[in-house]
């Protein structure tokens, strides 16, 4: 599965709902270390914005928007 719909296809989504769908399909075909790895790095991107925003991140810690 790629990130690209190809240029034939007429009933793709281009809604929220669609877009977590092709989410979850895409999550789904990673094998298990695959999805280790895509967990360890979006934990990496959580803590560098954490990091570079540190009062945002006390917030939605505790439970903030």
């Amino acid at each position: 599965m790629t990130w690209t719909t190809p240029l034939e296809t007429e009933d793709w989504e281009a809604d929220f709902e669609g877009t977590r769908r092709f989410q979850l399909r895409y999550f789904k075909s990673f094998t298990f270390r695959e999805k280790l790895q895509a967990l360890e790095d979006m934990a990496e991107v959580v803590e560098l914005f954490r990091r570079n925003h540190p009062e945002r991140g006390a917030k939605v810690g505790a439970g903030g928007q």
